[in-house]
Order: structure tokens, then C-alpha cells, then sequence
């Protein structure tokens, strides 16, 4: 192939390999994460702006509501996960009772104790759990074993034994 084919089939390549490289994984639990989020922040604001309910009890709740979905939507979407699902929502509440803390603990110092706006610890809030709940759920929730551990019939990185299936990393790449 000569000529204008020739950098045509190169530029296909290059794109190919640039969508290769992209972290699928990190994108879905971005686009979840963003949905979560808004439901999350609309759910709370709602709440404090038009309800006058505390920020501290909005927050729980619509956190609370927010998790059900981020469960749901991380499992079979961003993780694409066939665990039981009684192995993976007792890790998933423990990293949800972390975020709780912070959706609770954060409105009530910031707005009950510091005087700050209600949407100062919203903010807060739907910054700081997201990055604590990937942290979780790549680690603790949804763990995977590694392409070497499966090559190598070994257990996975975390020390313990996991049922992940090759198809699963694979399809984590995607």
C-alpha cells in the first residue's frame, strides 16, 4: 500500500492503539460516579434549600439513596461483576458506611459547628466520597485478580483466594 491508503491505515492504527490505552474501567466508574453524584447533590440540596431539613440528615439520606444506585450501576456496569452478590455488598456497605461518615460528619461540622452555607458541605461532600468510594471498590468491593495471578494459578494480589474469571480482567481493559 503506497500513498494516501498507507496513511490512512497508519492513522487507523494509531487511533486503535490511543482507544487500546484508554482505562474503560476508570471512565464507567467516572460516568457512575457522576450520575451518583448529581443524585446525590440535586436530593440533598433539595432537601436543605426548599425542605429547611438539617444538612446533616439531608445528607445521609440522599447519600443513602445514592448508594443504592452506586452499588447497582458499579456492580454490573463499571466492574461488570458475576461475584455473589452476598460477597460483594457486605464490602460494599463497609465502604459505604465510610462515605456515610463523611456525608453525615462533614454537614455537621461545617454548617452546625462552623456557621458555613448549607452547599459549602454539599460541595465537600460530592467531592470527597467519590474519590473514597473508587478507592474502595477497586480494592475492597470488586477486587480482581491480576492477568499474572490467573496465568499463574496464583491467589490475587489482596492475599486471598477470588473467583475472578480471565474474562473479567479482560473485559476490565475494555
Amino acid at each position: 500500500m503506497t500513498g494516501p491508503g498507507r496513511v490512512g491505515a497508519a492513522i487507523g492504527q494509531f487511533i486503535r492503539r490511543a482507544i487500546d490505552l484508554i482505562p474503560w474501567k476508570v471512565v464507567r466508574f467516572g460516568l457512575v460516579g457522576i450520575v451518583g453524584t448529581l443524585v446525590y447533590f440535586g436530593l440533598a440540596a433539595a432537601a436543605t434549600m426548599s425542605f429547611r431539613i438539617p444538612a446533616s440528615v439531608a445528607s445521609i439520606a440522599a447519600y443513602f439513596i445514592a448508594a443504592v444506585y452506586s452499588f447497582l450501576a458499579h456492580r454490573y456496569f463499571t466492574f461488570r461483576s458475576k461475584q455473589p452478590i452476598s460477597k460483594e455488598a457486605p464490602r460494599f456497605a463497609g465502604v459505604q458506611i465510610i462515605g456515610w461518615s463523611v456525608a453525615f460528619l462533614s454537614p455537621l461540622f461545617m454548617t452546625d459547628l462552623a456557621g458555613l452555607p448549607p452547599l459549602v458541605a454539599i460541595v465537600f461532600v460530592s467531592l470527597a466520597v467519590p474519590l473514597l468510594s473508587f478507592l474502595g471498590m477497586e480494592r475492597l468491593v470488586f477486587r480482581a485478580r491480576s492477568p499474572r495471578s490467573i496465568a499463574n494459578g496464583s491467589v490475587a494480589a489482596h492475599g486471598g483466594p477470588d473467583d475472578v474469571t480471565e474474562e473479567r480482567v479482560i473485559a476490565d481493559r475494555r
